[in-house]
């Protein structure tokens, strides 16, 4: 005879879990980009395998880069920004020995795969965030958010400096740093929008959002003789457009931030079908020294209307703020 009641039961699953699902929940930009998130064009039809830039051998556990080709369908002047695709390979080690030394029992174990993965995920978060934000250019990084911006140089197929209508909009003060005021956001966003279609979102760095908030400074009440409130949690652009703060978002200076305002209809995430953080199984090391996981991505950051994409730089967001209309 079991009482039911008086019986209790704890156990835990100590098989490796997939850390690639939480890249996207962690980072406020890919979370954005994913629900715009789209197959790169031809993308099926991989010619070749991947090109390593360092020693495919190796499994010290930092990242391999490399590239490859791919045959595409040609480009169109609507799909300028289509580009070669990038790869990206993390590799995450468990040594045998290290488990031997430190990690006997099976909740020990558990816990050293689950520290582990925790640690791998947030150096591909930053670095992940540090190739978005900033230029791909001729590197094997990511074509990034500085190509979107750099309007000296070709995007896709099509010259920029030759093609006016195919520039994003970048309003800066001469390198000179400027006070963040409400006429610079409104001329920003004005730039980018037509009628209803206006940006999804405007990126910054903390220090750039807290400008803002203190710009909004002036406008706090009282709501009553008993109560007052400091600061505003969520700040909006005309009650449409978030300002968000990512503590990655890349800046010229200290003293020059800048400000991505982003229009997800035309700016695209865009991954390469099944090697979406692919991840395989658990994979001997050479000579039995332990286990790892590859964790394959490629694609790139892309855009078919570079005019619905807006960038305010040089703000000084210790500069005296002008509240300014």
């Amino acid at each position: 005879m079991v009482n039911l009641g008086e019986l209790n039961a704890m156990t835990h699953d100590s098989a490796e879990a997939n850390i690639t699902d939480n890249i996207y929940h962690r980072h406020v930009a890919l979370m954005a980009f994913k629900a715009k998130e789209k197959t790169y064009r031809g993308g099926s039809f991989i010619r070749e395998g991947l090109e390593y830039s360092d020693d495919p051998e190796s499994l010290t556990g930092k990242a391999i880069e490399a590239t490859g080709s791919f045959d595409v369908v040609e480009i169109e002047t609507a799909d300028a920004a289509q580009f070669r695709p990038r790869y990206y390979i993390q590799t995450i080690p468990l040594w045998d020995a290290d488990v031997a030394d430190n990690y006997s029992s099976e909740v020990q174990y558990w816990n050293y795969v689950s520290h582990r993965q925790q640690s791998y995920m947030r150096i591909m978060q930053a670095r992940f965030a540090r190739h978005l934000y900033q230029s791909g250019g001729n590197s094997l990084q990511i074509n990034g958010l500085g190509d979107i911006f750099d309007n000296t140089q070709p995007f896709g197929r099509i010259d920029r400096e030759k093609n006016e209508w195919w520039r994003s909009f970048v309003h800066d003060n001469d390198g000179t740093p400027q006070a963040f005021s409400m006429r610079l956001i409104a001329d920003l966003i004005s730039d980018v929008s037509d009628g209803d279609m206006e940006p999804d979102v405007i990126f910054t760095s903390t220090a750039g959002w807290n400008a803002v908030q203190a710009a909004m400074h002036p406008l706090e009440r009282f709501p009553n003789t008993t109560l007052a409130n400091m600061g505003f949690r969520n700040v909006t652009y005309q009650g449409a457009i978030p300002f968000v703060y990512d503590k990655y978002c890349d800046k010229d200076s200290d003293t020059r931030h800048k400000y991505y305002a982003l229009n997800f209809d035309h700016i695209m995430w865009r991954p390469h079908v099944g090697f979406n953080m692919k991840t395989y199984d658990w994979m001997r090391m050479p000579k039995n020294l332990g286990s790892y996981m590859l964790i394959v991505w490629f694609g790139n950051v892309t855009s078919n209307a570079l005019r619905r994409q807006g960038l305010l730089k040089d703000i000084n967001p210790s500069a005296t703020t002008m509240f300014e209309r």
